[in-house]
């Protein structure tokens, strides 16, 4: 699959780099405002009935996702993860993956809650060692992540 470029709800493309406070803000309110997609290029290896992501990028203008895992044509499940790195600094982000799994026709959407569990280690052990000011450091993303080679992702794809 490829998507060489298009448009996203912003809300959905926050939500997908886990961005609560922004993601939240926005999808509530009904914000209806889009972000560019940079590009979309999810290829699978299949063998025998069950594809493994070989790439798998989502890179929009505010979050670059990337997933791994694998769809079974045999029995029709998904299991799935995709982990967003926001490209701007937020406050409040989930440091945890989003699951996709279940049947194809009516998969279950989660977060993989191992993940936010040692989030919230971490604050605490942050705060109770430190200060507890400093446990809302475990909150922040810088938003280091950069651009995706679109063209190269594309190219290889075909």
């Amino acid at each position: 699959m490829v998507v060489p470029q298009g448009q996203m709800r912003e809300a959905f493309a926050e939500l997908l780099g886990i961005n609560v406070g922004r993601g939240l803000r926005l999808l509530l309110s009904d914000d209806q405002r889009t972000t560019p997609i940079r590009c979309a290029v999810a290829s699978f290896d299949v063998r025998d009935g069950i594809g493994t992501a070989s790439t798998f990028i989502i890179d929009t203008d505010v979050v670059l996702a990337q997933g791994e895992g694998t769809l079974n044509l045999r029995n029709e499940r998904l299991d799935i993860r995709i982990d967003g790195e926001s490209k701007k600094p937020r406050l409040l982000r989930v440091w945890s993956p989003i699951t996709v799994s279940g049947p194809i026709r009516s998969p279950s959407v989660g977060v993989d809650e191992a993940a936010i569990a040692g989030q919230v280690g971490l604050i605490a052990a942050i705060g109770a060692l430190v200060a507890p000011v400093a446990g809302v450091l475990g909150l922040i993303e810088p938003g280091l992540a950069e651009d995706a080679n679109c063209g190269a992702l594309i190219s290889q794809a075909r």
